[in-house]
């Protein structure tokens, strides 16, 4: 088993961070203790222990750096994809027939590995450039494949991989070996077959934009983390950006596909034309006029616009306690508006209220527990359809 150790700060005092929970809390604190069941923090008020199954994610109080992890990730030029689906940046990388060795942003080399490297893009690229690269990564190769750059297109050659070092690539190609110009090449698609690997526990995001599938994890000072693919990793706290626990926990409405959407106008024509459906259609994460979902100015990454009379129904994915909303009228139509909502879970009705674009929005929390149906109605309200523009902002479901 391969051991990564990334720069420490040891003795520092560890930093102070966030956990937000399933019930919409968010506790701050030192952390003391970080397992897979539980976190504990020290508090203004004390102790506090949360247990594991209610934390979606942990991050640092502070808001985070000048750059973004993604877009320190872009500035660097290598991006090391491994089997477990973690994907590494890198400011430099080498390879010979067993081991890869990794040069991070900062700290130490890493060396992890091969069989634990699924590809690596060795130069960044323009946007259709970067798509036709994750285009090949989605391909099913049975050869390794080394991907050529030519000005703003891709191309690819099956084969063998040998050696990767500061200059060239060796690649065997109908049992030829020849040495590529490394400048030339722009990714490297190894033929992993297909391996079990165990499910992973949370997602790290480091601050140089790594993202780390996690199987087991600790805190001992230092944070430390077993990959599916069997790397250890261990990173002082103060260079992660997030902790994402959410997988199986919360899902977004505007992620699952409804069993069935029907519309009906305020003035029903004897056969409304399927481009007027199609234009009254709900839309997920942003607006009517394909905008960010908007409430008194605050901005929602998450949600639904649903224009009345809509009726939605979702059939619920497993065993979901909780659903929570915000509810409002789009800021881009409001003051107008005056929607009824309406939310059943299978036969039962847990909300009904009107929703105007003169009043505030309403934060909505419902017990959905056993439910295997949710049924969300916008029906008209008091202004005929005008202006009926109904935002369920971070509409979700949990555990």
């Amino acid at each position: 088993m391969i051991v990564v150790y990334a720069l420490l700060l040891l003795g520092a005092a560890a930093p102070e961070v966030e956990i937000r929970t399933v019930d919409g809390d968010a506790v701050t604190g030192r952390l003391i203790e970080l397992s897979a069941t539980s976190a504990t923090l020290e508090t203004d008020s004390g102790t506090t222990t949360i247990d594991g199954q209610k934390m979606l994610s942990l991050g640092p109080r502070s808001a985070a750096t000048a750059k973004s992890p993604e877009s320190k990730s872009a500035a660097l030029p290598v991006s090391v994809n491994l089997v477990d689906g973690s994907t590494v940046p890198a400011a430099g990388f080498s390879a010979d027939a067993r081991k890869a060795r990794l040069l991070p942003a900062q700290g130490d080399p890493l060396e992890i590995d091969l069989r634990d490297i699924a590809a690596v893009r060795l130069q960044a690229g323009e946007p259709a450039v970067e798509q036709a690269w994750r285009d090949i990564l989605a391909g099913k190769h049975v050869e390794d494949i080394l991907v050529i750059r030519k000005e703003n297109t891709l191309d690819y050659h099956k084969g063998v991989v040998h050696e990767v070092n500061d200059s060239s690539v060796q690649f065997e190609m109908d049992g030829e070996k020849i040495a590529v110009k490394r400048a030339k090449v722009f990714g490297i698609v190894y033929f992993r077959p297909p391996r079990d690997l165990p499910g992973a526990l949370c997602t790290i995001t480091d601050v140089d934009g790594g993202k780390w599938a996690v199987r087991t994890l600790s805190f001992d000072g230092q944070l430390r983390w077993t990959a599916p693919c069997g790397i250890e990793v261990k990173k002082g706290l103060d260079s992660i950006a997030n902790i994402d626990f959410s997988a199986g926990k919360i899902v977004f409405l505007s992620e699952l596909k409804p069993d069935s959407v029907r519309w009906t106008p305020f003035f029903a024509p004897s056969q409304p034309l399927p481009s007027v459906e199609e234009f009254y259609a709900p839309r997920s994460d942003q607006n009517f006029s394909a905008q960010p979902l908007r409430l008194r100015g605050e901005k929602y990454a998450k949600g639904l616009a649903i224009h009345s009379r809509t009726e939605m129904v979702y059939r619920l994915p497993g065993r979901f306690s909780r659903f929570r909303a915000i509810a409002g009228i789009d800021d881009e139509v409001a003051p107008n508006g005056h929607v009824r909502l309406v939310i059943r879970a299978d036969d039962q009705t847990l909300f009904d209220e009107a929703i105007s674009g003169s009043d505030a929005p309403k934060s909505i929390d419902l017990d959905i527990s056993n439910a295997k149906r949710l049924v969300i109605l916008v029906d008209f309200g008091e202004k005929l359809d005008v202006g009926d523009h109904l935002v369920l902002a971070l509409a979700r479901i949990s555990k």
